[in-house]
């Protein structure tokens, strides 16, 4: 099971982000596109479940106008997120706070042109994700965006064979290490043993619209799904 609010395990996963996930740097490079090419230049960002800043520091280097607000429930990666993002000043405020209570979340009158999740959202049980969601809507500016970059499930097990081994050619692509299990039971277990919650991408991308987006699946690699969505 990840350990997030363990020190040792949050330096751990920093230095190995890329190799545990072979399609992280596409969506990063499509997320980096849409912040650089849609948004406007002093966009005010809500980064849910920031991490140890990584993505952050990517968009906060590749549009210098841009201001981001992020949201972690672990001291540990927060503290990892403030070493990494300190030369950014006060374009960056780091909250602590459960993500999984976003109702509870004080940000005053704060309405962010885009709301982002990468790779968060599938710690939460599912109805807590889908909640998070309908948070989100509420805190997206007319007009603006939300995107989630997240594990999705692979729910469909006469396709897993292929699944598995596309996945696995994605990860020697870029040198990473095979994410998938051999079997469709195993692959199961194994989310099971992380306390991974994943929904389909299909799933992912109802719960947007139910929450008020107009919303679409941008891009998926095997597991690895871009949803995104926009308020009217």
């Amino acid at each position: 099971m990840d350990e997030w609010t363990n020190p040792a395990f949050a330096c751990a996963w920093d230095t190995s982000a890329l190799a545990k996930n072979p399609v992280r740097g596409i969506h990063l490079s499509l997320l980096d596109a849409l912040v650089t090419g849609v948004l406007p230049a002093d966009a005010a960002i809500l980064d849910l479940g920031i991490g140890s800043g990584l993505v952050a520091e990517g968009l906060l280097a590749a549009a210098p106008g841009v201001r981001i607000v992020g949201i972690d429930s672990s001291n540990a990666m927060l503290a990892l997120a403030h070493d990494r993002l300190r030369r950014f000043g006060d374009r960056v405020r780091l909250r602590r706070h459960d993500i999984a209570d976003l109702a509870s979340l004080d940000l005053a009158s704060d309405s962010f042109v885009l709301t982002l999740s990468v790779q968060a959202l599938h710690h939460l049980p599912h109805e807590d994700q889908r909640a998070a969601l309908a948070h989100l809507y509420d805190l997206t500016a007319p007009g603006g965006w939300c995107a989630v970059i997240d594990r999705t499930l692979a729910d469909k097990e006469p396709l897993y064979d292929a699944l598995a081994v596309t996945s696995a050619a994605l990860a020697r692509a870029v040198g990473a290490d095979p994410p998938f299990v051999p079997t469709y039971g195993a692959y199961l277990e194994y989310l099971r043993d992380k306390a991974d919650f994943p929904v389909a991408a299909a799933t992912l991308t109802a719960w947007l619209e139910e929450a008020g987006f107009v919303a679409d699946l941008l891009h998926r690699a095997a597991d690895r799904s871009f949803v995104i969505g926009r308020k009217l």
